[in-house]
């Protein structure tokens, strides 16, 4: 085993070991929220920017495991990819922009990509849907229905 493969693993892990659970710390703050505020809609915001930090995470260590997993401008990658240049993929592959700029190559790589792509797709739509269900207004649950106006003839 190659030196750097096992200086990579435990690095990256315990990064994103620590941008996971507050992801998670996040979404659980949201889930749990009565009503929305400017603190759920800020803990929204910061795990989608979050899930993109975590992502980069993982291209960095697929980056310096995998020799040429993405292809920069058409051209092979000559070395592992940078945090910077990590960070903007991530970024494009979440909000599914995907420039074209930087390309998956190695089947890992593209693997991750798709799964962040979905999950940046998942995150938003379930997101706003809970943000909506806690601002729609709610209906009473004493038991009573909305009375409609009975004509009396």
């Amino acid at each position: 085993m190659e030196p750097r493969l096992a200086a990579a693993g435990p690095i990256e892990g315990n990064r994103a070991g620590v941008v996971g659970f507050v992801i998670v710390q996040l979404l659980l703050f949201i889930v749990r929220a009565p009503h929305v505020d400017a603190d759920v809609l800020s803990a929204g915001l910061a795990g989608y920017l979050m899930l993109a930090i975590l992502w980069t995470l993982a291209y960095l260590l697929v980056a310096q495991t995998v020799p040429g997993a993405f292809a920069i401008n058409s051209q092979p990658a000559k070395g592992p990819m940078d945090s910077f240049t990590a960070l903007y993929f991530s970024f494009t592959v979440l909000s599914t922009v995907g420039f074209g700029d930087i390309v998956p190559v190695a089947r890992v790589a593209r693997l991750l990509a798709v799964i962040e792509a979905t999950t940046g797709l998942f995150y938003l739509t379930v997101l706003i849907a809970r943000l909506v269900g806690l601002y729609s207004p709610k209906v009473p649950t004493n038991g009573m229905r909305h009375e409609t106006r009975e004509r009396s003839e």
